[in-house]
């Protein structure tokens, strides 16, 4: 679960998903591999922050100031 909230941070400051952040920097061929390894434990490189669907993280980030 901390890795999931952790790439969804990730896009919610940078605009990218971890999955393209891996693909620029190492390659496609790294960015499906570890894609794939994360799939395996359920996670998606591949998945974007959507504050609607991830309220409790973005009433987090608000309450605390962080914004």
């Amino acid at each position: 679960d901390q890795g999931k909230i952790l790439m969804k941070l990730i896009y919610r400051e940078t605009g990218k998903t971890t999955y393209s952040i891996i693909k620029q920097y190492q390659g496609g061929s790294k960015a499906f591999m570890w894609n794939t390894f994360g799939k395996f434990y359920g996670h998606n490189l591949k998945d974007e922050y959507d504050p609607a669907v991830e309220y409790e993280i973005e009433f987090i980030i608000k309450k605390l100031g962080f914004e």
